[in-house]
């Protein structure tokens, strides 16, 4: 299922379908789930943007290619339900090594790639934000593995070192 990209940008600001400048009012979201009460607050906040942490190691916890089906699952769940309340999302994917280890460059691209695999069909994920300096390599790595298939997501990083990224204050 492909998506149709919802904004554009030039660089500096993003814009809607019809090139409207879009203001985004955002929270961040460092647990698993999301509970009602705090969904009720954040639509009384008018929070439209949510950045979701979303941690390598809760992806693949125990060995190489080794994905917590059951996380993912319950994570598009979320996504889906939020779809709902017109809150867009933005996967903050954080490379924190799993305890069995790994390649940031080989398994935490991967892991990234499965996630956007599992959530591909929730419609208010408009892309990824990598969490902490993530070298251009990386940043470059991870665009290039998800754009052939998610060729609607756009790339944030606060340090944006590759062509394909965008820095994270123009969400603001």
């Amino acid at each position: 299922m492909k998506q149709e990209a919802v904004f554009n940008t030039d660089g500096k600001t993003i814009f809607d379908s019809e090139n409207n400048p879009i203001k985004f009012i955002s929270a961040n979201i460092e647990s698993r789930t999301i509970s009602d009460a705090s969904l009720k607050k954040l639509e009384e906040e008018n929070v439209n943007l949510l950045h979701w942490k979303v941690l390598w190691s809760d992806v693949e916890k125990t060995g190489e290619e080794e994905y917590d089906e059951n996380f993912l699952a319950s994570f598009r769940e979320e996504l889906k339900n939020i779809e709902e309340k017109n809150i867009w999302i933005i996967i903050n994917w954080d490379f924190a090594k799993p305890t069995w280890g790994g390649d940031e460059l080989i398994n935490g691209i991967e892991a990234a790639k499965h996630t956007a695999r599992r959530i591909k069909d929730c419609k208010n994920v408009i892309g990824f934000e990598i969490a902490g300096d993530v070298s251009a390599q990386i940043q470059t790595a991870l665009a290039e593995t998800l754009t052939p298939k998610h060729k609607h997501y756009m790339y944030f990083a606060q340090k944006p070192e590759s062509p394909y990224f965008l820095p994270t204050e123009i969400l603001s």
